[in-house]
Formats: structure tokens, sequence, C-alpha cells
């Protein structure tokens, strides 16, 4: 399967570049880079409300592969509200 990977910290418009981009790809998940150095989530929001795919993992520190985490429902939803950076 293949992924679309895109930072947090990236424009809502520079996102949706690139999925128009690299859409002849169809990537079938979304892994979100970068969730430690930005508080705002919404552009992830909108990305998969915009552009519907499922997300298969997010990473949250520079400690690879420690910091790449499975994007479950939870773990997700714990991102959105910025109740935690570590997640299980």
């Amino acid at each position: 399967s293949s992924h679309l990977v895109l930072s947090a910290t990236t424009k809502q418009s520079d996102m949706r570049d690139a999925v128009k981009y690299f859409s002849r790809l169809h990537p079938q998940t979304y892994i979100f880079t970068k969730l430690d150095e930005t508080r705002q989530r919404g552009g992830i929001l909108d990305q998969i409300l915009d552009y519907p795919l499922p997300v298969s993992f997010v990473t949250t520190g520079q400690n690879v592969p420690d910091d790449i985490v499975r994007a479950t429902k939870r773990n997700l939803s714990r991102l959105m509200v910025n109740r935690s950076r570590y997640l299980s």
C-alpha cells in the first residue's frame, strides 16, 4: 500500500496541493509527521475531511522508530485535543 506523508506543520493549501500532485500514485492512507513541532491540529482534521483517507501513522518526535505511533481512534482523538504528545 502507498502512504501520503504530510507534515503537521504544512499550510493547509500546501497539503491540498500535495494530494493533487500525488493522487496519481493512489495513496491509501495518510502519515502525519512532526506533531511535536506544532500545537495546531486543525490542518490535519481539515485534510481528512476534505480528502478522506484513513490515517495509518503519526510521528511525535525525533526518535525513530520510537516516535512513530499507529494512528488508532484513541490516539487521534487525544492528539486533536492536545491532551498528550506521548501516545500509547
